[in-house]
Parts: structure tokens; sequence; C-alpha cells
């Protein structure tokens, strides 16, 4: 049966030991080497994000494609070029594209790639767009912030607009929040504020007109819309809190409705994507898992678990995609 994976990471063989040399000097993250494993140190080291390229290695994605019964995979490559100075990041960007370009030459039938663009450097990030589309990618990679820099971000326009020209779809992801400091206990940075931070970042582009100046460009958010839907009530009705953003204003639950925002369900909740099945519909809903940080399989028996008619789970796990990104299983499902 067919099954297409919008979401998936993987860090190219020898990819960690460059961006650690790309990050030499650097503060804030340090990109070090420690027991084998790429970290990214953050505040002097009180928070760490370590990185086993063992667990994001293409073998890895594939096996876990083989017991699900994925055929394609979107892949993405890690650790985000975006967390280093704005100089270093076109290199970066490049090298790390072409590990995921390498994996999709030697695996045809089984990935297409999701690009990474140095977004603080508009005229580089145009030009790394339009070599990736030429490479055959199929999206291009949007984080919460690029160092500082946030999606709303005049600058960010001309990439905008370079990426509706060459038909890629923008993925939003999450990054470590700039407010990381306040919330790094008890585990929330992971388990909160990445999600709760790409969610500012779609509601800075949301409210910042973004979808109405580039009215071809696609975006794709994970995980379910993140917390928007729940905060429904609080920015689509709450009318004290309103007042600064001017009389005329289309309620949340319009703008996430937008024919050209998509969503991806990594989000293994019943309730959670029951909410999502009727807040957000389902022409838009796409089987992202997030590996490996999702199994594939249990996510899968999560969305059958939520309500869903089999012509939705149908849509979900291959028709949406296709309608999104074209045909990505051509031929592919011929030659089983």
């Amino acid at each position: 049966m067919p099954w297409i994976d919008v979401h998936s990471h993987v860090c190219p063989e020898g990819y960690p030991e460059k961006l650690e040399r790309f990050a030499e000097g650097c503060d804030e993250p340090r990109i070090v080497r420690q027991d084998g494993l790429t970290v990214k140190l953050y505040d002097g080291g009180s928070y760490r994000m370590p990185m086993g390229e063992a667990m994001f290695s293409p073998a890895s994605v594939l096996a876990q494609m083989d017991r699900a019964g994925v055929r394609m995979n979107l892949i993405s490559g890690v650790p985000d070029p975006g967390i280093l100075p704005a100089d270093r990041q076109p290199e970066a960007c490049a090298v790390l594209n072409d590990g995921i370009a390498e994996a999709v030459r030697a695996h045809p039938d089984r990935f297409r790639g999701i690009a990474v663009l140095p977004w603080a450097r508009p005229e580089e990030a145009v030009k790394e767009a339009a070599r990736c589309k030429d490479l055959g990618f199929v999206a291009a990679m949007l984080y919460s912030h690029s160092g500082p820099m946030l999606s709303d971000d005049p600058a960010m326009d001309p990439t905008y607009a370079a990426c509706e020209a060459l038909g890629l779809p923008l993925f939003l992801h999450p990054d470590v929040p700039l407010w990381y400091r306040h919330i790094r206990s008890y585990g929330l940075v992971n388990t909160v504020g990445l999600v709760l931070d790409n969610s500012l970042s779609l509601l800075r582009i949301l409210e910042s007109g973004a979808m109405e100046r580039f009215p071809r460009l696609q975006w794709i958010m994970p995980h379910a819309g993140g917390v928007l839907p729940a905060l429904d009530g609080r920015l689509s009705y709450a009318a004290p809190f309103r007042r600064n953003a001017g009389d005329v204003r289309k309620p949340l639950s319009e703008k996430l409705r937008n024919p050209n925002l998509w969503y991806d369900v990594a989000n293994p909740s019943v309730p959670v994507l029951r909410m999502a099945r009727e807040f957000l519909g389902t022409d838009r809903l796409l089987f992202g898992a997030d590996f490996p940080f999702t199994d594939q399989e249990d996510l899968w028996a999560v969305v059958r678990g939520s309500g869903f008619t089999d012509e939705e789970l149908e849509g979900i796990r291959w028709r949406n995609a296709e309608r999104l990104f074209g045909p990505l299983l051509q031929g592919v499902e011929d030659a089983r």
C-alpha cells in the first residue's frame, strides 16, 4: 500500500565533524565532540543537546521504513547550519545538502530531500534554493529562527519569493528557542519549548501577511499545528487582547485553514489528532513521524485510532503529499 512520510531527519556520514570545524570559535552554542558524539552546548554547557550520528543515519531511517512499510521518506539534514554565524552558513548548508543529495542518489526509490538554506544571508539562500531545486530537492526547511532572525523579518522575503518561484514548499521546523534559559529545567526545552517556539514562528508568519505577499508559496507546519489550535479562543475571541491588532482580523481558525498551509501529524495523541481533524480539516494533513523521535508504526496506530475515515486515512498516508509535492511514488509501487 502506498505510504509517504514527509518528516524524517538524517545526518550524512562525516557531517558532524565538518560542522564542528565550521563552528570553531563559536560560543552560543558551542559545538564539540564529547564521548564520540557531536554535542551542542548552550549557556556555557548548562544546557546540552547530544546527537548520536548512528541514530540519524540513512540506514536507520531505511530500517524503520522497512519495518513499517513506508515506501518514500522526505529527509532533511541535521544538525541545522542556522546555528552558525551568518558568514559560515552558506558553505555549511551546501555541504549538508550535498550529503542529503548523495543519500537520495543512493536510494532514489526511498528518499527525497528537503534542503537547508542560509537564511541569514538572503542572496546566498536564494542561490542555494535554486541549486537544490536543480538537485531534485522537493522542499526547504524554515527553522523558527536563524540566529536572532525571526520568520517575519523582512530580510526573509527575498528567499520566500525565490522558493515561491521555484515551487519549493517551506517546512517550518523548531529550533532551540532564543529564550531557552527560562525553561531549561525539567527537560522543558525539548518537550515544550521547541514546539511552542515553532508555533510562535507560524503565528508571526500569519500575522505579518507573508502568506498574502506570496500567494503561491506552500507552507508545512509539523506536530498537528503545535499549540495554535488550542489558543484559538485566546487569539480570535478575547477582545481585550486584540486591541493592538486593529479592528479587522480573521479568526485564527480561518487563518489556519489557509489552503496553502499544510500540517503533519507528528503528535502521537488521539485527543490532539481528533482536534486536528475537526479544527484543521483533513485535506491538508500529511503523515510525518519526525523520525527518530517518533516510531512510524506507533504514530500510524494513533492516527488510525483518531476517528478518521478510510478515505481520510488514505489522504494522510500518501494522497495529500502527492497533491502538495507532485508524484513521489511514480514507478516505486510498480517496482515492488
